[in-house]
């Protein structure tokens, strides 16, 4: 409904099943360190790794060169707003054995396909398994081959 500041905002990795970000800076973003420090209301702001495709990198509001925004399809990542988790896919702290997560009845759907969120989802979640529901319906996510990259930055 309004522009919102982002300077208080972290996208956090738990990479390979480990918890969020902690003390390892490679897989915190703070957004004070993007180009922009707030989005429009309705904006939508892309990153990527510096190293994905190039026709991927070529819709990016901004890349990031860490290892972050990598995944094996069992690095869970979120949106955080202070120490409050605003959205988040996956399920941190799983231990390093964590398999990828099947997605709208999806098996391992966070691995090697394209996901992108339902237009009818207007607010982030914390319940993973709720976004990622067991079917086509209940998910908030349509589960898209991978390297989908048309509609990247629209809603």
């Amino acid at each position: 409904k309004s522009a919102v500041n982002l300077n208080n905002y972290t996208i956090q990795q738990a990479n390979n099943g480990n918890n969020w970000g902690g003390s390892n800076t490679n897989y915190v973003f703070n957004f004070t360190d993007a180009t922009a420090t707030s989005i429009s209301s309705g904006q939508i702001f892309v990153f990527c790794n510096v190293s994905a495709d190039a026709e991927l990198v070529a819709k990016c509001d901004k890349t990031h060169t860490s290892e972050f925004f990598k995944f094996s399809g069992n690095d869970a990542i979120a949106l955080f707003n202070g120490t409050l988790i605003v959205d988040q896919i996956g399920i941190p702290g799983q231990g390093s054995n964590v398999e990828p997560w099947s997605v709208a009845g999806v098996p391992s759907a966070t691995e090697a396909h394209t996901l992108r969120r339902k237009t009818t989802v207007i607010q982030g979640t914390t319940d993973w398994a709720l976004s990622a529901g067991t079917t086509e319906e209940n998910s908030e996510w349509i589960v898209l081959a991978k390297d989908t990259y048309d509609g990247l930055g629209t809603r």
